[in-house]
């Protein structure tokens, strides 16, 4: 009688979920590499100085820049960077980073040097003209030194130069020009010029400026703007955003004129020219401003580092009421408007639209005609562009302007509501008066009053069909 056949036992059975894991793991180790690891080269090229320091840009948290004159110390805190000698002043974290990616990615060696030095007088290296001394994440410390240049005989180039990292020992050339971006690297160039740190126009509620004269404030109202003071009006958007914050956002120093200012009153920012509060989802910035012995100097509030401005800077920020007052004469919008009445020296004109851009024009018999549609455009893109400067907020006096008995008055409406009226006055130089829809005076350019200043004859479509 044939013994029983036993089931052979399964040696993965029940080792699945542990095979799973161990293939994730691995994954997970070689994606990590994969990304760490440089990027391949060409086996003929030379290797990027990082290969020689065994850091990349990226992982590098510490640099001390060592030379005869002029070096410094710069530390990652975050994603930023800020200098730790010879002062403690913000360092422009974007020209950093370029800096230390020119320095050790981008930048190749010039020539390898088989070996490594026995003596290292013979290259300069003993006492090397400038050391890099750069700290990984992990506190691993690395050391670029240069030593002295060498030149073939009858070699007229710019010639290259020793260098090696100390704890690799191999020895390597550099460039005249890879040298200067390590030797000749100044401290301003790697210094925060901006004069305040400001996220997006689209985030900042608040604006306002202050000077010995008085107060302008503005405040986002959802996608527009007002201003509050020197009086309630509406402001033009584009000046705010872009004129305005978009400026401060962008400005620069010219020159540092104190790094750590004990007396603000040397610079005239104890009694400050201009103050510039901005408000965003940051908080409230307040830069400061002053005009003294000729030159423009600024300084964060609170801070002790004090910049040159240039005049255009200064000029771009110094905004007055009414370069941020919307200009805007007419506010309904183009394509809903349907009728247009228009006074002037030579009659009335009444254009009424019919249909799509159909207009018909009644004239001073009475009868209506069919109208110009170019003519017609272009009274309304005429009377819906904006003034060229604001004059006076609520006026009490428009005798003075000519607006009491204006030369032209131009009545708008959309077929329903109350109807916007232009009026426009007497010549002031190159401009005329005028004022629409706000209680404001404004100015306008020539060519407004020729384009408003037709017959109703104009208006009148005479071609034959």
């Amino acid at each position: 009688m044939a013994e029983p056949r036993t089931k052979k036992k399964n040696a993965l059975k029940g080792k699945g979920g542990l095979i799973m894991v161990g293939a994730v793991v691995l994954m997970s180790i070689v994606f990590f590499f994969e990304q760490k690891a440089p990027p391949p080269r060409d086996p003929d090229a030379n290797p990027p100085v990082s290969e020689y320091a065994h850091l990349r840009s990226e992982d590098v948290t510490r640099v001390e820049v060592k030379r005869p004159s002029g070096g410094f110390t710069l530390v990652r805190q975050g994603k930023n960077w800020t200098f730790e000698a010879p002062g403690r002043y913000r360092a422009s974290t974007e020209n950093v980073n370029s800096w230390l990616k020119g320095a050790l990615e981008d930048a190749t060696v010039d020539r390898t040097v088989e070996g490594k030095p026995q003596d290292l007088s013979t290259y300069g290296l003993d006492k090397p003209g400038v050391e890099v001394v750069l700290t990984g994440r992990g506190g691993d410390t690395r050391t670029l030194q240069v030593g002295k240049d060498f030149k073939a005989p009858g070699d007229t180039g710019a010639g290259v130069f020793y260098a090696r990292e100390a704890k690799d020992g191999r020895m390597f050339m550099l460039s005249s020009t890879q040298l200067e971006a390590l030797r000749d690297k100044k401290l301003d160039d790697l210094r925060d010029k901006r004069l305040v740190e400001l996220g997006e126009p689209k985030d900042v509620q608040k604006v306002t400026l202050v000077r010995a004269t008085g107060s302008v404030e503005l405040e986002r109202q959802g996608e527009k703007w007002r201003m509050t003071q020197p009086f309630p009006a509406p402001a033009d958007r584009t000046s705010v955003e872009s004129e305005l914050i978009g400026q401060l956002k962008t400005s620069e120093s010219a020159s540092f004129a104190d790094n750590a200012a004990t007396d603000l009153a040397k610079y005239g920012l104890d009694h400050p020219t201009l103050t510039v509060n901005v408000t965003d989802k940051q908080g409230a910035h307040t830069v400061l401003f002053a005009q003294k012995d000729g030159k423009i100097y600024s300084a964060r509030q609170g801070e002790r580092e004090v910049v040159e401005v240039s005049k255009s800077t200064f000029d771009n920020l110094n905004k007055q009421p009414a370069d941020l007052r919307d200009r805007q004469l007419i506010s309904l919008q183009r394509d809903k408007i349907t009728f247009v009445e228009l006074k002037n020296s030579r009659g009335t004109s009444r254009l009424q639209k019919v249909s799509g851009n159909q207009w018909m024009v009644t004239g001073a018999d009475g009868k209506q005609k069919k109208a110009k549609g170019d003519q017609v455009d272009r009274v309304i893109d005429t009377l819906i562009a904006p003034a060229s400067k604001h004059v006076e907020e609520a006026p009490k006096d428009l005798k003075k302007y000519g607006l009491d008995q204006p030369a032209i008055t131009a009545t708008v409406n959309e077929g329903t509501g109350t109807s916007q009226i232009l009026t426009i006055g007497k010549k002031a130089k190159d401009t005329y008066y005028a004022k629409g829809s706000p209680d404001a005076v404004f100015e306008v350019q020539g060519y407004v009053f020729s384009d408003l200043d037709v017959a109703p004859g104009a208006f009148e479509d005479t071609a034959k069909k």
